[in-house]
């Protein structure tokens, strides 16, 4: 698919699956195509801290972007501005 970012709504903190099902290689491959992965939390109240747990550290380590305080409709906008404004360069 032509996808130019990706917003992951993951679990608490931040965290993704990496044991059965795990998204760390596929946070890996849309790196290396050079497109950006963000990870949000889906709870209302509160942010990604990927930095806690192993499994948001694998992610970051794959080379996702913390979220921070971003509910996920927030950092698709920013998302969308930036690749509106700065298209990525093949």
């Amino acid at each position: 698919m032509d996808y130019k970012g990706i917003i992951l709504e993951c679990f608490g903190v931040g965290n993704v699956p990496i044991d059965e099902n795990s998204l760390v290689p596929e946070i890996e491959n849309a790196v290396k195509k050079r497109i950006p992965v963000i990870v949000s939390s889906q709870c209302t109240i509160g942010f990604s801290w990927m930095y806690l747990y192993e499994c948001g550290k694998k992610a970051l380590d794959a080379g996702a972007i913390l979220g921070h305080d971003m509910i996920s409709e927030t950092a698709m906008t920013k998302l969308m501005w930036i690749l509106g404004n700065y298209p990525v360069q093949y």
